[in-house]
Formats: C-alpha cells, sequence, structure tokens
C-alpha cells in the first residue's frame, strides 16, 4: 500500500491553455506574414513543445537538456528568415515548466533567457520579416507604418511581457505551494492509516494473548479440580463404590467442560478478536469524524 502518486494540479491546466491561446494567435497572424502557408511550421513547434511537457525530467543533466532542447524550439522560427511566424510566448510556458523543475536560481535563469528570447522576437525578427515581405512584393501599408515606426510597439510588447512573467511567478509558486500541501497531506493520511493499521495489528494481538491467558488459567483450574475427583473417586472405589462413582462423573463432567471450553477458545483465537470492528469504530465516534476532515 502506497500513497497516490501525484496529488491534483493546476499547472498542466494552465500549460495548455497558453498553448491553445498562442495557436490561435500564429493561426490569427499567420495573414500578416509573406507566405501564411509557412504558419504550420509554427504550429508543428507549438504541439511539439506541447508533446515533450507530459513527463519532465528529473536528473540534473537531463534538466538542462530538456530546458535546451525548449528552447531551440522556440528560436528555430525566429533563426529562419521570416517566412514562418515567431512563437516566443512559449518561452512562458518554459517558464513554467522551470518552476516544477529547478530552484529559485533556475527559475531566474530560464526566465531570463525567455525574456531575452522575447525581446529578440520583437526588436530583431521585425525587421526580418520586413525585408522578407518587401523582397517577395506582399507588404502592406498598415503593417509596414507598424514595423518601420515600432518603438512604441515593440516597448510595449516588451513591457507587456516583462510584467506578464513578474505577476506569473507569484501564481505559479501559489499553484507549487498548494500542490505540495497536497502532496504532504497524501504522505501524512498515509501514515495516519498505516499508523492505525499498526495498533489494530497490535490490539488484535493482545486480544488473542488475553485468550490464551484465559484458556490457560481455565484449564489449569478444570485439570486441577478433575485431578481431585479422580484421587477420592480413587480414594472411595473399595469402602464406597456409589461415591467413588459420583466422584468419576464429576470428573468426567470437568472433562467435558474443559474440552468445550478449549474448542470455544481456539474459535475465539481463529477468528477476528475484535468483532470485525476497527480500531477507530471501537476507540469513538469521533474519531471517524477527524479521519474524513483529513481525507
Amino acid at each position: 500500500m502506497q500513497p497516490s502518486s501525484q496529488p491534483f494540479s493546476l499547472l498542466p491546466y494552465l500549460e495548455w491553455i497558453l498553448l491553445g491561446l498562442i495557436t490561435l494567435n500564429v493561426l490569427l497572424t499567420a495573414a500578416v506574414y509573406p507566405t501564411p502557408e509557412f504558419a504550420g511550421f509554427a504550429v508543428l513547434s507549438i504541439v511539439i513543445f506541447g508533446a515533450i511537457g507530459f513527463t519532465l525530467p528529473r536528473q540534473a543533466y537531463a534538466k538542462i537538456l530538456y530546458t535546451a532542447f525548449e528552447f531551440a524550439i522556440i528560436l528555430i522560427p525566429n533563426s529562419l528568415d521570416g517566412r514562418i511566424p515567431p512563437v516566443p510566448l512559449l518561452g512562458l510556458v518554459a517558464v513554467i515548466r522551470s518552476c516544477q523543475m529547478f530552484r529559485v536560481t533556475g527559475r531566474l535563469i530560464v526566465a531570463s533567457l525567455a525574456f531575452s528570447v522575447f525581446l529578440y522576437s520583437v526588436f530583431f525578427r521585425s525587421q526580418t520579416v520586413l525585408m522578407t515581405c518587401r523582397s517577395l512584393g506582399q507588404i502592406q501599408p498598415k503593417f509596414e507604418q507598424l514595423i518601420t515606426n515600432p518603438l512604441n510597439y515593440q516597448l510595449s510588447s516588451a513591457l507587456s511581457f516583462g510584467l506578464t512573467l513578474i505577476f506569473a511567478f507569484p501564481l505559479i509558486y501559489a499553484l507549487l505551494a498548494e500542490r505540495q500541501s497536497r502532496a504532504q497531506l497524501a504522505v501524512a493520511n498515509f501514515q495516519l492509516r498505516q499508523y492505525a493499521l499498526l495498533a489494530e495489528e497490535r490490539a488484535s494481538l493482545q486480544e488473542r494473548n488475553r485468550i490464551a491467558r484465559e484458556m490457560h488459567d481455565s484449564l489449569g483450574h478444570t485439570l486441577t479440580a478433575q485431578s481431585i475427583q479422580l484421587e477420592n473417586a480413587q480414594l472411595f472405589l473399595r469402602m464406597q463404590p456409589d461415591r467413588a462413582h459420583t466422584f468419576l462423573l464429576e470428573a468426567q463432567n470437568l472433562s467435558i467442560q474443559a474440552i468445550q471450553e478449549v474448542q470455544e477458545s481456539v474459535q475465539a483465537l481463529r477468528a477476528d478478536p475484535l468483532g470485525g470492528r476497527t480500531l477507530e469504530a471501537r476507540s469513538h465516534p469521533a474519531a471517524l469524524g477527524q479521519q474524513a476532515l483529513i481525507e
């Protein structure tokens, strides 16, 4: 018997909600790029990024390789010639996963990398997209005005993403604390059940010992009385046969009584000494209420 593997956590659901929003954002902004058909590669990157999140590594070197692979997925669209929409918001999901793998220092490093990748995408990627659009002759005036005067857009985007990271950390810490408290509660509940089982076994053993002692004492008294009756029968056998016969009948009754008591004691030892009741049910009804509150 072991406690449950992992308690319920909202972090995986938060990740999938973010991945769904990022995918929707890529599909909606695909028309801005000169080759919208290449948006499928960005969606594929999001799918791969989400698939590797089902299992998080435990070893230190595996965590580092895992994080490097995450940022490689994020940077691949940024490293091409502007045909594939970038997905810098995946860095926020990487930060969520890093909070589950690393301590404070590692989390801050991953957050810094995610913010740096976002800045690169916002400040340098726009120029690459604009040059690709101009080379293909597919630039739209409103997007050219946005990209050629990008300072307000870039600063607002960087500030928004930075504030998102800052406010995301307390939320992630709260969810991690909730999951850790549930795990500790599950372990404590498991230990309490183990202690209850151990106490029940000890109570059962004490009950069996009590029954064995009572059987020993009762059998000893019966055999002693039977021995006295047999001695009396032997004493009066020649002079008073009728009285000796009475002592023999009494000895026989004592033997039958002893056999019955031994049979009852053996049946009690073979059966449940607690009568099918648990230790909590025998102690006090309030114990069951406390256990229900713990669960």
